[in-house]
């Protein structure tokens, strides 16, 4: 990545991260107990910023099946992001333009977007058997820093409390599974699929 574009990511994430701050600092504190995100409801708000400075909002997820995966970043290894099973359902899917993984990196109460910048741009291009794609523009698998260094919002509102966690949201904007076991994601996917629109 050359030094202009890196530059102009992370300006973009640190005017998210202070229009974050700004934000907080107008509202009244939330609660400090995670929330309980219940199959049925209404996916919660995903707060954040992509590598390109953009959020995300319920109407880009609207048709989609949408694989939202929480993780963190780990001091040691630089990531606690489980690739390869995400690799694998990328995969198998790759034909399917109703499934998205959504991956939102969750701070360790730093602000450690650059590590997450890092980690995303040294996936460099991938290949999932239609084509390369540079990882942190693939369509289909979407990044997100949530700048919630103090406590992150996404991660409250799904009420998840260690990473990763997974939670499958359905064409129709409603959660069709929570904290879903790592060997079931195939199947759960699948039958969310299914009945996709």
């Amino acid at each position: 990545m050359n030094a202009l574009r890196r530059l102009t990511l992370l300006v973009s994430l640190a005017s998210a991260a202070v229009a974050e701050v700004q934000a907080r600092a107008s509202k009244p504190a939330a609660p400090k107990a995670p929330e309980s995100a219940r199959v049925g409801d209404e996916a919660p708000a995903i707060d954040g910023s992509g590598p390109d400075g953009n959020g995300v909002s319920r109407e880009h997820l609207r048709g989609k099946v949408v694989l939202l995966v929480f993780w963190t970043l780990d001091p040691a290894t630089k990531s606690r992001m489980p690739l390869e099973p995400l690799r694998e359902l990328r995969r198998a899917f790759r034909a399917d333009e109703r499934f998205l993984i959504l991956t939102v990196c969750l701070p360790n109460g730093v602000d450690e977007s650059d590590a997450w910048l890092d980690f995303v741009a040294r996936q460099g291009k991938v290949d999932y058997g239609g084509g390369e794609v540079l990882f942190q523009n693939d369509p289909s698998w979407w990044n997100v820093f949530d700048f919630g260094v103090e406590e992150p919002t996404t991660a409250r509102r799904y009420g998840v409390e260690e990473t990763p966690a997974y939670f499958l949201i359905g064409d129709d904007g409603r959660l069709d599974a929570v904290r879903i076991p790592r060997e079931r994601l195939r199947a759960t996917v699948e039958a969310s699929l299914r009945h996709a629109r």
